[in-house]
């Protein structure tokens, strides 16, 4: 990791060296520091979800660097509706099984006891 943040380091001050003398790396970063990134999901009431991935605009000193580099941040995705995965804890018994097959069928953790064997 040290090694790929040094590379972005010294690409960045080369490319700062040619649009924005006096600039240093750590400074861009800071600024650009301001734009965020947040996945918003929202449950259905058919079982499903909508994502919207949304990111903050650029504030002027971020948007001044941005042109300068000659770099676009891309549009806004659009929403995803998508069906929500099921979680272990979402488990239910079939309604067409008994009670007692529902029970055997149940996933245990391991090395738990069962309901017959006795701890000692």
């Amino acid at each position: 990791m040290a090694f790929l943040a040094y590379c972005l380091s010294v690409s960045l001050r080369q490319q700062l060296k040619r649009v924005a003398w006096g600039l240093t790396p750590r400074a861009v970063l800071e600024k650009m520091a301001t734009l965020q990134m947040i996945d918003v999901r929202i449950p259905t009431t058919d079982g499903r979800e909508l994502l919207l991935i949304c990111r903050t605009e650029p504030n002027k000193d971020a948007a001044l660097i941005l042109s300068h580099l000659g770099l676009d941040l891309p549009p806004q995705p659009p929403p995803k509706i998508q069906a929500l995965k099921p979680t272990p804890m979402s488990w239910r018994p079939l309604e067409s099984q008994t009670p007692l097959q529902a029970q055997r069928s149940k996933p245990r953790l391991p090395n738990s006891p069962s309901c017959g064997s006795r701890a000692r």
